[in-house]
């Protein structure tokens, strides 16, 4: 993702826009340049508050972050592609495997129900790009067929 710093346009050598993202966010909080995210306004809004230079919200972002790598987008993806993906290149869904990703996926669905049953937003009190992280396979999962997953859980709802 191209940046735009008062020292001109530069790129990050990582193919990885999760990481790209995350990168300029501690470049703005640590040098205090102005960094003018190209993608969407409303990205650069959402990401002004995620890295705070308190410890304590930062390690509470690193932890939802982990969480979702860890713990739902495994699960997520393994259904995207038995449902999704293997059809479209020709071969069987492995219904055992969907069944077994469901199950792992849903178990940890309901440990999101109780973080956010106490707390406002994944990582806190305050929206994060943590949060974000799981929109893209939220919404592979509906396409999957296991939108149902996600709609039986009134907090991730609402």
């Amino acid at each position: 993702m191209p940046m735009r710093s008062k020292t001109g346009l530069w790129d990050l050598e990582t193919n990885q826009q999760l990481a790209k993202t995350r990168y300029s966010v501690h470049f703005r909080s640590y040098v205090g340049t102005e960094i003018s995210l190209l993608d969407s306004s409303l990205a650069s809004c959402a990401f002004d508050n995620i890295m705070a230079k308190d410890l304590k919200k930062n390690a509470l972002f690193e932890q939802a972050a982990s969480s979702e790598a860890a713990n739902f987008s495994p699960s997520a993806l393994a259904i995207l592609f038995e449902k999704v993906i293997k059809n479209y290149i020709g071969q069987e869904t492995d219904e055992v495997a969907v069944e077994k990703h469901r199950s792992t996926l849903d178990g940890k669905l309901e440990g999101y129900e109780r973080i956010l049953g106490k707390q406002k937003y994944i990582a806190g009190d305050e929206f994060t790009l943590a949060d974000l992280f799981h929109l893209p396979c939220g919404a592979f999962l509906s396409v999957a067929g296991s939108g149902d997953l996600i709609e039986r859980g009134l907090t991730l709802r609402g």
